[in-house]
């Protein structure tokens, strides 16, 4: 007889949708919840019910934002619509639908960017755990897709994936963190990978349903016995303009007994991450057997921020010996980097291993405070060597650059500068360090 704790959710759970007024149920068939949007235009949105266990808020800082549900629209060779919201996607007048967002400033204006969960506009899966066992991790799985290209001053437009787990029932009022403290699911962020200065005359172009991704993350989650459980997509409003972004295909998998592990061609003993020194972060793994393995990509996320590839280091092909692989990042941020590996097979195909973080603190004597009052930005900046200072605006406008500046104190004269956000870098030969401030 299985025992209760090896059970997997699919024989029998059921994911209650969040609402109770509603009373809507599904059936968590299979261990797996799917849901990719349906084949027909949307007029109307009502959370939990246009599509059952969804919500959706548009938000500002303080108070709700007034950005609404745009029904459903036709991604064409055309510009598509300018206004803010969340819609229906079609593509070319296709019947595959995709659910996405546009942020506009009445979702966090003025022009500035977007934090995560505090301006923008969100997309909320709820579900409730009514299996008779706590829930220690799930598998998400969706599509993205950037349906436009906007006006962002060369700025990314990053989508947030988090989660939050609640004993009562969550709704769109639940989905901004003014309301509750989500966890950034870092692997699961996705970014429009096309940005544009000017845009077009009216600030949007389209893609229609060309420039595309897929994630694919497993969460290690605490879901007791009938708590509930929200996945939130957010799209943060950013400066100028943002494009439009969609989902589909999500895919949800929920287990009792595995905690999250990650699949390779390879056999990976171990991955560690160490600061040795005050410079820089060693990395290494050890590998018992390879599979066609060409290479592994060293990929890095400061701080919860998108991963980026930092190295390449070759695989072993096809082998049965352990293998002994290190790397070096000479350039890792100031607080938590987080480091994974991804390994690349000769066929092209791609997997990644779980991650791993490392606390790097900056370099002895490398610290820097900056004042700005009565039209000057007074500075003090400690540095074992000189250092290089540039100042960019919010839009990413360098204007102010000076190097090989000798470590001490100064000042910059500000006055005809905007009042606004402006972006202070300090680096020298180990480290950069980053501060905003506000003139």
């Amino acid at each position: 007889m299985i025992k209760r704790e090896k059970l997997f959710l699919f024989l029998i759970m059921f994911l209650i949708f969040c609402n109770h007024k509603s009373d809507a149920q599904a059936t968590f068939s299979a261990g797996n919840y799917s849901q990719n949007f349906g084949t027909s235009s949307v007029l109307t949105w009502t959370d939990n019910s246009t599509f059952l266990g969804w919500y959706a808020t548009s938000y500002q800082i303080t108070a709700a934002g007034t950005d609404p549900f745009r029904a459903t629209i036709n991604i064409t060779a055309a510009v598509p619509p300018n206004a803010g919201g969340w819609a229906v996607y079609q593509i070319n007048g296709g019947t595959d639908m995709k659910l996405g967002t546009r942020p506009s400033n009445n979702s966090g204006g003025p022009d500035i960017p977007g934090v995560n969960g505090q301006r923008g506009i969100g997309l909320g899966l709820c579900l409730r755990n009514n299996f008779g066992l706590p829930i220690v991790s799930i598998s998400v799985d969706f599509d993205w897709y950037q349906l436009s290209l906007a006006e962002n001053g060369n700025n990314p437009n990053v989508n947030f994936l988090s989660y939050f787990v609640s004993s009562s029932n969550l709704t769109s009022a639940d989905l901004p963190n003014n309301a509750h403290t989500y966890t950034n699911v870092v692997t699961a962020n996705y970014t429009a990978p096309n940005n544009s200065a000017t845009a077009s005359s009216n600030q949007i172009s389209s893609y229609p349903g060309t420039v595309s991704g897929h994630i694919s993350v497993c969460i290690p989650v605490n879901v007791p016995i009938n708590n509930y459980l929200m996945l939130r997509w957010w799209d943060a409003n950013n400066g100028s303009n943002d494009p439009h972004m969609a989902i589909d295909n999500v895919h949800v998998t929920a287990n009792s007994d595995n905690a999250c592990t990650t699949v390779l061609p390879i056999n990976l003993l171990n991955f560690t991450a160490t600061s040795a020194n005050k410079n820089s972060v060693d990395l290494n793994w050890i590998t018992s057997s390879e599979t066609n393995n060409n290479f592994f990509t060293v990929e890095r996320s400061v701080n919860g921020d998108p991963f980026q590839a930092i190295s390449n280091v070759n695989g072993s092909g096809t082998s049965s010996q352990q293998h002994y692989y290190e790397t070096i990042d000479y350039e890792p941020g100031i607080g938590v980097n987080y480091y994974r590996l991804r390994q690349t097979d000769y066929n092209g195909d791609t997997k990644v291993s779980s991650i791993v973080a490392v606390n790097f603190q900056q370099v002895e004597k490398f610290a820097t405070w900056f004042y700005a009052a009565d039209e000057v930005l007074n500075y003090q900046v400690n540095s074992e060597e000189n250092f290089d200072l540039q100042i960019m605006d919010i839009s990413g406008r360098i204007i102010y650059d000076e190097k090989n500046i000798p470590s001490g104190s100064g000042k910059i004269e500000t006055r005809s500068w905007s009042h606004g956000v402006y972006i202070v870098r300090c680096s020298n030969k180990w480290n950069t360090i980053s501060r905003k401030i506000v003139l």
